[in-house]
């Protein structure tokens, strides 16, 4: 598997290799479970060996436990997506919401794992655990969005914002559900906007402000694995350019060298010549 591009870019710490077998294992999870990830399935899917896997994570369990921090990396992109943006309450959960489902299709590798980590790392307690209190900030983000829209009065007075937090979960584990049915068939990116549209409907005022988001766009990577190549080709031209300005300002100096310097060198030499005559004959007298 060749992914070129994440949505984190270049804050991906992972190399191509590595990449390409996390990725394997996340399709595997998608597809099969979290209990259909063994190493067979892993390496068919990554089209390598098994011992393969081993140069670079420790078996299954290796794989595992850095996907867990990916799950982490991907929900701390988008909490703080979303709290950099300028939206607030209704807004900023649309913002979130929006950019989350751009972010799964992008990468839709590592969905499983961004939308429902939960049964992945029920066999490992210690990731469990990191992945409990990476949804207690995901939740602690969403609570807050929904509640300060009620305080701003952008909820309907029948939207109770417990209910509204219970009706937006609802909702994207919905869609997550419904895309895995078919993978191809449906586009959580392209249906967002319609989706969102349909919860606001529920629970919102008409007036209530939309958010203003830019859609998120997945970026190359792994450019520190070439700098050696690249600082090479960026100090080859330079010196490239240097000998051709070299060259054009030698170029540019032989003309105005052959003008000048052969008249001063004559000049230069018949005064001393002239200058010693004079003298000689003032002695004599």
């Amino acid at each position: 598997m060749n992914k070129t591009t994440i949505v984190l870019g270049e804050s991906w710490p992972h190399t191509r290799a590595k990449t390409a077998l996390l990725a394997a294992t996340g399709e595997v999870v998608r597809g099969m479970g979290p209990r259909g990830a063994t190493l067979k399935n892993i390496a068919k899917l990554a089209q390598v060996t098994e011992p393969a896997i081993f140069r670079h994570f420790d078996g299954v369990d290796g794989l595992f436990d850095v996907l867990c921090s990916v799950t982490t990396m991907y929900s701390t992109f988008l909490i703080n997506q979303a709290k950099a943006s300028k939206n607030t309450g209704l807004a900023l959960l649309e913002e979130y919401f929006l950019s989350k489902m751009e972010t799964i299709t992008a990468d839709k590798e590592f969905a499983a794992f961004i939308c429902q980590p939960e049964p992945i790392f029920a066999d490992y307690p210690d990731l469990k655990k990191k992945i409990s209190a990476m949804r207690a900030e995901e939740n602690k983000l969403i609570a807050s969005a929904v509640k300060e829209a009620k305080s701003k009065g952008q909820l309907l007075a029948s939207a109770d914002p417990d209910f509204v937090i219970l009706l937006y979960t609802g909702l994207e584990h919905s869609i997550y559900n419904e895309w895995q049915k078919n993978i191809n068939a449906f586009n959580p990116a392209k249906e967002a906007a319609k989706l969102w549209k349909n919860f606001r409907s529920l629970v919102a005022k008409g007036d209530a402000p939309s958010a203003r988001h830019t859609p998120i766009e997945p970026q190359p990577y792994g450019k520190e694995k070439n700098t050696g190549k690249a600082a090479k080709t960026g100090t080859a031209k330079p010196s490239g350019a240097k000998t051709a300005s070299k060259t054009a300002g030698k170029a540019v100096a032989k003309p105005a060298g052959k003008a000048s310097a052969k008249p001063a060198a004559k000049t230069t030499a018949k005064a001393p010549a002239k200058s010693a005559k004079k003298p000689a004959p003032a002695k004599k007298k």
